[in-house]
């Protein structure tokens, strides 16, 4: 296969040869432990954004004293990332198809991380909330987008399992949330810091952001989803990704892709 053809669908065929042959090349590449091993990565940002939203409950009844929060309050900081999710959905959805699904992810995914440390030094709600709500504006691409990304860089005939597999795997981000909680929160300790007390809901916080930022540190080594890169009309690139994607998995031959 030395090159992805790219012909305008007609009536007389309705489907892209390109895409096809995509296919074809995702099918010789098969399923080793470098793409395995890039699903793990994705994996892991899903478990960050579901530790987010699931850490939000768990932080702000130890931090009710210092952001003098009501119960009432508390609901609508609950509500923040989902209200960012429903109104930046589509926005990132042109973006992730024009400008590529692992560039925003490493941005999304490295801004989320640093609003969210951010949020952890906030001395009263006001401010604490805003970093929250900056938080959900950036949290609905890590949220979603790495299904597509494994979709797209695994042959098809291991894509439902794996996609089946990574969605039950995901919800381990709320039992992950909940046991560095239950080590963190019982500690004893404070920092006074001036405008505000350093305590454990804090580091809490810290840790917690830390998934997002080591997540856009490991997909800054991976390769551009090669479906993305046809659809930009690169196909010579999306080869070039097959191509290291055979390597890694086959290291004795690469002929095949010559």
């Amino acid at each position: 296969m030395s090159k992805l053809p790219e012909t305008a669908p007609t009536a007389e065929r309705p489907v892209y040869p390109a895409s096809a042959e995509l296919e074809r090349g995702l099918d010789l590449v098969g399923l080793g432990w470098y793409n395995l091993r890039y699903c793990m990565t994705l994996l892991l940002v899903l478990l960050s954004s579901v530790m987010e939203t699931v850490g939000t409950t768990i932080l702000l009844p130890a931090a009710k004293c210092d952001l003098n929060i009501s119960d009432k309050q508390r609901g609508l900081v609950f509500s923040i990332p989902y209200i960012g999710i429903f109104l930046t959905s589509y926005f990132y959805g042109y973006l992730v198809d024009t400008q590529g699904r692992r560039k925003m992810l490493i941005y999304t995914s490295l801004l989320t991380g640093c609003t969210n440390i951010l949020a952890a030094f906030m001395p009263n709600l006001l401010t604490f909330s805003i970093c929250k709500f900056l938080t959900s504006l950036c949290i609905s691409v890590p949220f979603a987008i790495p299904f597509t990304f494994i979709g797209e860089i695994v042959p098809a005939r291991y894509r439902d399992m794996l996609l089946s597999l990574v969605n039950a795997l995901q919800t381990a981000g709320a039992i992950l949330a909940s046991l560095i909680a239950w080590a963190i929160i019982p500690l004893d300790f404070r920092i006074d810091v001036g405008i505000y007390t350093f305590r454990p809901w804090r580091l809490l916080a810290v840790i917690y952001s830390s998934f997002f930022i080591l997540t856009s540190c490991l997909l800054i080594f991976g390769p551009e989803s090669p479906k993305f890169l046809l659809s930009q009309g690169k196909p010579e690139a999306a080869l070039k990704v097959l191509q290291i994607m055979y390597a890694a998995i086959n290291v004795n031959s690469l002929k095949i892709f010559l």
